[in-house]
């Protein structure tokens, strides 16, 4: 046993030998260098070799064999090995370092793992100053497991191993990553002409966001500006087209939310909404029913925020009557769109006129003219399309009118162009529908179509020209219809077809057996003109005869069956060819020169 660290002196020393030992020390991966040597008479006039080596074990040393060898040039080598037993404290193989990632949410398992001689090693671990309970797993690790990671458990670990002899420990951080959030930018920025707007959006999250502007919601947009964790967004020399909405979107490898908007207004004088009007044109129209409400809607684009001022034709209109009511000006953009609107009330005929709305800010004013009209029918519905969707059925769709009064329903007429006078009429009740579903057409035929809107007011004409699709020609099925002899019933036609197929069976059935059995004649035919040319005597028959004299006791008859034969060797002699005429009988004699033959002996074709 040695501590590890200490200095230890090994001592290796030899038996008398002549001549004297050289002594070498080595582990299995290098030599030890350095050793002292000492010298002494021995034995038989021989010298005894004493070497010293000293080594500092660490505790990786554990387990280490030291061999020292001697050998004196006369071919024999003897050696000697020592085991080291360090003793010592812990010591680290594997613990987390660094930085840990784990997502919101997931969970974590840190594993550490110490040697110690003595052991056993225990293992505690630790949040800042908070113990935490661990595990040791039967292979001398420790663990701990972190379920469901928050924010809350992201910090600075320890952990720290023990032993009879001592502790280490080792820190690390854990980071717990979530998406970016908190996004957070002004609703609305106001700015003069001229000026610079600087607006400032700033996001959070674990890794921290990339923060961009953009003009539109959407992400194919030019970025404006960017930054991480914050990006400003500056507008230089502001001017009215400048008003509109920015996006301020957030994003990190964890998630992407949703962009937050901010509305920068430029200050400006009121204009109309649409762009398609010009100051005092009539901006719109508006029906209203006699004993009704009628509503009129101005709309202009200022900041700041606008006064509005109705003018009928009498005069200014004021809010503190019965007849007119000026609703509170809304921000209908959340940008600079204002809308004021001046109710009607119990319209009469004399009502039916025309209105002036003029809206006024600190930088200017703006007049658009509404009329308010009695009702009348509603628009013609515009851009009508048939499409064939089989060969019998149709799909006709429309747009609904660009001004007018909603219409009530529609009416579609069709027929065909040849052949037809009256029209088919399919009414469509309600305001909603733009598509109708035809069936039950003519295969091949032409159809024109056309289209009316009503309401109450009347009805508008179809539209012109009317919209012409011909039909698919139909396709027909190919039936195939077996008939039976006529004047024969079902049993009697049943009856003769089985009879047919048990006599179609049986034929097959001859035919199979009349080849099988030329095909037995034909093989039997060959293996008798084979297999069976001679009778040979049996080995019992043969080892009774004499090989003195083949005077004395004439052999076996041999009886030919057919034709001729070759016979091979068996034994040590042989037959020789034999050729007699057909039908005719021999004795052939056995060769002199054949050794004794045994019942052992095979013959073979």
């Amino acid at each position: 046993n040695v501590e590890a660290g200490q200095v230890v002196k090994i001592t290796c020393k030899t038996s008398s030998s002549v001549p004297a030992s050289i002594v070498t020390w080595h582990t299995r991966a290098h030599l030890l260098g350095d050793p002292s040597v000492k010298h002494s008479p021995g034995l038989y006039g021989g010298t005894i070799t004493e070497s010293k080596v000293k080594v500092r074990p660490e505790a990786e040393d554990n387990g280490l064999v030291v061999v020292c060898e001697a050998e004196n040039g006369l071919g024999v080598t003897v050696s000697t090995n020592i085991t080291l037993n360090v003793l010592h404290g812990p010591v680290w193989l594997f613990t987390p370092s660094g930085m840990l990632n784990v997502l919101e949410g997931g969970d974590l398992t840190i594993t550490a793992e110490a040697m110690a001689n003595p052991g056993p090693v225990t293992y505690t671990w630790q949040r800042g100053t908070v113990t935490l309970v661990g595990k040791e797993e039967e292979a001398g690790s420790g663990q701990l497991r972190l379920r469901r990671v928050g924010r809350h458990m992201a910090g600075t670990y320890t952990v720290t191993a023990s032993s009879s002899r001592g502790s280490v420990n080792a820190s690390f951080i854990v980071d717990v990553q979530y998406g970016a959030e908190n996004i957070t930018a002004p609703k609305r920025v106001l700015v003069d002409q001229n000026d610079t707007a600087t607006v400032l959006c700033s996001a959070s999250g674990n890794p921290t966001p990339n923060v961009t502007w953009s003009r539109d919601s959407d992400d194919t947009s030019v970025v404006l500006s960017w930054g991480v964790g914050e990006a400003y967004l500056q507008v230089e020399w502001s001017t009215p087209s400048d008003t509109g909405i920015y996006y301020c979107r957030a994003s990190n490898l964890v998630s992407s939310p949703p962009s937050v908007a901010t509305a920068i207004v430029v200050t400006q004088a009121p204009t109309s909404a649409s762009s398609l009007l010009e100051e005092e044109e009539v901006a719109g129209r508006s029906w209203a029913v006699v004993g009704g409400n009628g509503l009129l809607d101005c709309r202009v684009k200022a900041s700041p925020r606008p006064t509005f001022e109705w003018i009928a034709e009498d005069g200014p209109i004021t809010d503190n009557n019965r007849k007119y009511d000026i609703h509170v000006p809304q921000l209908m953009d959340s940008v600079a769109e204002w809308s004021s609107v001046l109710e009607i009330r119990s319209v009469t005929a004399g009502d039916f006129t025309s209105y002036t709305c003029v809206a006024t800010n600190p930088l200017g004013s703006y007049t658009l003219n509404y009329t308010l009209s009695p009702p009348t029918h509603p628009g013609t519905p515009l851009s009508l399309n048939v499409t064939a969707v089989s060969d019998t059925t149709v799909e006709v769709r429309w747009s609904d009118f660009t001004v007018g009064p909603r219409p009530a329903g529609y009416t579609i007429r069709y027929r065909t162009t040849t052949g037809q006078r009256h029209y088919e009429l399919v009414d469509i009740p309600g305001t909603n529908i733009t598509s109708l579903v035809i069936e039950e057409l003519k295969p091949g035929a032409e159809y024109s179509f056309s289209i009316q809107s009503y309401n109450e007011q009347g009805r508008v004409y179809h539209t012109s020209p009317p919209v012409v699709v011909i039909m698919s020609e139909a396709e027909d099925d190919v039936v195939v219809v077996e008939e039976r002899p006529k004047g024969i019933s079902f049993i009697v036609f049943l009856l003769i077809a089985v009879t047919g197929g048990v006599l179609i069976v049986l034929n097959i059935i001859g035919v199979l057996c009349f080849l099988r059995r030329r095909s037995y004649f034909q093989e039997f035919a060959a293996s008798s003109c084979k297999s069976s040319a001679y009778e040979v005597p049996s080995p019992s028959q043969v080892d009774n005869l004499s090989l003195s004299s083949s005077d004395d006791i004439p052999p076996p008859d041999y009886e030919q069956v057919m034709g001729s034969c070759r016979v091979g060797s068996f034994g040590g002699g042989s037959l020789q060819d034999l050729s007699l005429p057909s039908g005719s009988r021999g004795t052939p004699s056995l060769a002199r020169s054949s050794p004794v033959v045994t019942s052992s002996s095979t013959i073979s074709n």
